[in-house]
């Protein structure tokens, strides 16, 4: 009785430690994708930043059209 028991708390034991590995994949998979999307997220910024500076002669147009109405 007392190896069966042993088995199984080092079959428990087992499981436990391939979950707790499975579940830093997965949190490491998670930190990769939040970098990614960060990382174009300021690509973005970037591209509208450089669009809204260099597009300053529409943005006066728009507002002379707003103070017309």
């Amino acid at each position: 009785m007392e190896a069966r028991q042993q088995e199984h708390m080092e079959a428990m034991l087992g499981h436990e430690r391939e979950l707790e590995i499975r579940q830093q994949k997965q949190e490491e998979a998670m930190e990769v994708r939040e970098r990614d999307m960060l990382s174009q997220i300021q690509q973005m910024k970037d591209m509208l930043s450089m669009f809204i500076s260099s597009d300053s002669v529409g943005d006066r147009r728009s507002r002379a059209g707003t103070s017309r109405s």
